[in-house]
Parts: structure tokens; C-alpha cells; sequence
């Protein structure tokens, strides 16, 4: 399973959303981060950087279907990670080589989610969206932030990823704040039904301080409402890449009856 995680605008928290889904998921996984512009987890978590393309290199050259222990760094908790390179340039260009649907052969057992940072669903590696079970789009409830997330979404048409958003709450400010329901509903609009919002987080500073600095297996998290509302995501991603699954297979079904 592929999952990409990423934001049009600002910082809305993706790279703490990254971290803690990935430490709480229930199946083995892997971090590759795939921020082209701002990647902080190697200087977050004190970890080298720019192993991406040692990575890339290994998925490209393994012939006995297995990739050495010795390739991962780890995060706080025990996530193996893959950091980026610190040049855009050569990040970006790793991205579009990833040999991801080998990288599925070669890892059946592990899922794999991508921290994108902020992204353009149209400039996006058209690799990483055709091999995506789902690209999650990380959103603030104001305007700012939902004016690209409609203009991106209705550009992810050309696309066959699914994509589905969360909010993250933030704290009340003097411009208009849209609710979830509101933005459900003009996702849906503007994408046949196809978008809509899978999850909302809270504003929890104190959270995401003690995910960045101390990681997200400190104790200080299990009782705070950033996890417990990651742990209700985690379900509800499962659930809905399932029913995106059945759906898209009953589709195949009927496309392939209708030309019989």
C-alpha cells in the first residue's frame, strides 16, 4: 500500500501527521520523505540526510527481492525512514526514477507513505500518483488554504489517484473558518463525489512540539487529543482505501461486461 501525504499551502502539519500515522499504523511501514521544498526531518530527529538516493539505488539494483536492514535509519519509535536529499533538484529527480511498483514486490510486507510536504497535484511525479492507494491533502479550515485545495482538486481529474483531505483545526482567527461539513460538501461539488474530507485533527501545539522534539513514542502523547485523533484516522483511512477498492473493482467489472 502507497500513501502519499501532503498540503497546497502553508504548514498545516504534514510532517507531523507523517510521523505519528507511521508510528501508530497497524501494518509494517516505511517513511520515505519526498519534500521537494522544505525537508526537516534528518535536522528534526538528528538523522543523515539524503538517503533517498541510496534507497533509489537499491530498489533499482536488488535482485534477490530484499533491501539490507543497513538502508533504513529509524525514527524515535522505531519507523524505518528514508530522509531526502537537502537539493530540490535531486530529490525531485529520485522521485520520478522510484521504481515504486517494483519497490511493492520487493517489500510485500511493508506499506509505504510518503511525506510530500507542500505539493502541486500537477506537478506532482506522475509515478508517485499512479502507484498511490490514496493522497492524503493536509488542510487548514480557512479560506487561504481552501481556495488552492479546490483549484488542485479539480485539477487531480486528469489523474487516477484517490484523494481524499484532512483538517487540522487551527485557532480561531478574523477571517471566515469553514466547518468540515462545508468543506465536504464542496469537495464533492467540484469532484463528482469522488473528494471528500476522510478526517480532521485538533490545534494541539503542545503535541506536535513533543512529536518533533521528543518523537512520537513519547509518553507524554497517549493521552493527548493530536494521537487519539491520528488513531480514529488510521481506521478511517484503512475503511476508505478498502471501499475505494471495491469500488474501482466492481467498476472494471462493469466497463469489461458493458464491452462483452
Amino acid at each position: 500500500m502507497n500513501i502519499l501525504i501532503g498540503s497546497v499551502r502553508g504548514s498545516p502539519g504534514v510532517t507531523s501527521l507523517s510521523v505519528m500515522l507511521t508510528h501508530i499504523w497497524s501494518r509494517d511501514c516505511i517513511l520515505i520523505e519526498a519534500d521537494i521544498t522544505a525537508p526537516v526531518l534528518a535536522a528534526r530527529y538528528n538523522l543523515k540526510q539524503g538517503e533517498l538516493l541510496n534507497f533509489v539505488t537499491s530498489c533499482r539494483h536488488s535482485v534477490d527481492a530484499s533491501i539490507s536492514i543497513d538502508e533504513y535509519q529509524y525514527l524515535p519509535g522505531g519507523v524505518p525512514v528514508i530522509t531526502a536529499s537537502g537539493k530540490s533538484s535531486t530529490t525531485e529527480s529520485l522521485l520520478k526514477e522510484l521504481p515504486l511498483r517494483d519497490i511493492s514486490e520487493i517489500l510485500p510486507e511493508k506499506d509505504i507513505f510518503f511525506d510530500l510536504g507542500r505539493v502541486n497535484i500537477s506537478t506532482c511525479p506522475e509515478n508517485l500518483l499512479l502507484a498511490a492507494d490514496l493522497l492524503i491533502l493536509v488542510v487548514q479550515p480557512w479560506f487561504e488554504h481552501l481556495d488552492p485545495l479546490l483549484f488542485q482538486v479539480s485539477e487531480h481529474k486528469m489523474h487516477k489517484t484517490n484523494l481524499g483531505v484532512v483538517v487540522v483545526n487551527a485557532p480561531e482567527r478574523s477571517n471566515v473558518k469553514y466547518t468540515g461539513v462545508e468543506i465536504d460538501n464542496a469537495l464533492r461539488s467540484i469532484s463528482g463525489g469522488q473528494v471528500g474530507v476522510i478526517g480532521d485533527l485538533p490545534y494541539d501545539p503542545k503535541a506536535a512540539h513533543i512529536c518533533a522534539t521528543k518523537g512520537p513514542g513519547s509518553g507524554s502523547l497517549r493521552k493527548s487529543p493530536f494521537i487519539k485523533s491520528v488513531e480514529v484516522l488510521e481506521k478511517k483511512i484503512n475503511k476508505y482505501i478498502t471501499e475505494k477498492r471495491g469500488a474501482d473493482t466492481q467498476s472494471t467489472r462493469d466497463d469489461f461486461e458493458e464491452k462483452s
